[in-house]
């Protein structure tokens, strides 16, 4: 089965599932003053909370848009797997759900299937919920490797 798995950038994965293939990160944004930094491997952060130190203000998150997720729904694999942070701390959860809607308004006839979880958590309830995913489709891909063996 393909598959991938999508994750916002509050999940803390495990490096050794974050540099697996099937994972993507959606990044989410801080807003302090006026700079704008994507949570992604290009946030330095010691930059940022240098300027998080001098700044009299707090600092502002937002959620991926639903198009963030929307260019991820497209691609070969026929299974999509959103974990998100939960609906009660962003808004990520409700632009996964929105972009889902709009993938499937735009493809009627679409086989692919995309699944969002809300993981009401954040960080490690995430990767938790996203490892046991991974997990759980690997094992299924291994018995039907070993049936079309037989």
């Amino acid at each position: 089965m393909s598959y991938k798995i999508l994750v916002d950038s509050c999940c803390d994965l495990p490096k050794e599932l974050e540099d697996k293939p099937q994972f993507i990160n959606i990044p989410l944004t801080i807003e302090l003053d006026d700079q704008r930094y994507v949570d992604d491997d290009t946030l330095d952060i010691k930059k940022y909370l240098e300027n998080m130190k001098k700044s009299p203000n707090a600092p502002k998150t937002s959620c991926p848009s639903p198009e963030d997720y929307l260019k991820h729904y497209e691609g070969e694999e026929e299974n999509i797997y959103v974990v998100t942070l939960s609906g009660k701390l962003s808004g990520s959860n409700n632009s996964a759900e929105l972009a889902k809607k709009l993938y499937e308004e735009d493809n009627p006839n679409s086989s692919k299937k995309i699944i969002v979880f809300d993981s009401l958590s954040a960080s490690s309830g995430e990767a938790n919920i996203a490892r046991r995913i991974f997990h759980l489709i690997e094992e299924e891909n291994e018995l039907r490797n070993k049936k079309q063996h037989l």
